[in-house]
């Protein structure tokens, strides 16, 4: 519609490159609502997202394999310790956190104790590897 270097255009393309950028900053300085308000759309539109999902893993079965592949391979540790603790060390039956009994997993503090696990929800354990990390870079 607009030619390239027209002034309009030049004007549109700066405002996205500007929403883009508080869009960023929003998710970067309020991780906790970016979450919240991901989980709620999740939670509306559950059959959308399912779908979604399957496709995706459908269509790219091989990228994720290669991907998960790799990643054993870069960190042999923690894989050692996972496999280890998911034939060995019996889930708990809620999480040790917030007490949820949804999407429960084990967190390992030290993948050198393969034995040593807590029982967590997804969203505690992202939240204690997040503070993990924090503590890590300062």
């Amino acid at each position: 519609m607009f030619g390239k270097g027209n002034k309009l255009s030049e004007k549109i393309e700066n405002t996205d490159k500007k929403i883009v950028k508080n869009q960023k900053e929003y998710r970067k300085n309020h991780p906790e609502k970016v979450v919240a308000q991901r989980k709620k759309y999740y939670n509306a539109n559950y059959e959308k997202c399912s779908a979604q999902n399957k496709k995706y893993k459908k269509e790219h079965s091989e990228q994720i394999r290669a991907q998960r592949k790799k990643y054993a391979s870069d960190h042999p540790l923690k894989e050692k310790a996972r496999s280890l603790a998911r034939y060995n060390v019996p889930l708990g039956s809620k999480c040790e956190d917030c007490g949820s009994t949804k999407n429960l997993g084990r967190h390992h503090e030290d993948y050198s104790k393969p034995s040593s696990v807590e029982t967590l929800c997804h969203n505690c354990d992202l939240l204690r590897h997040k503070k993990q990390n924090k503590r890590l870079i300062s």
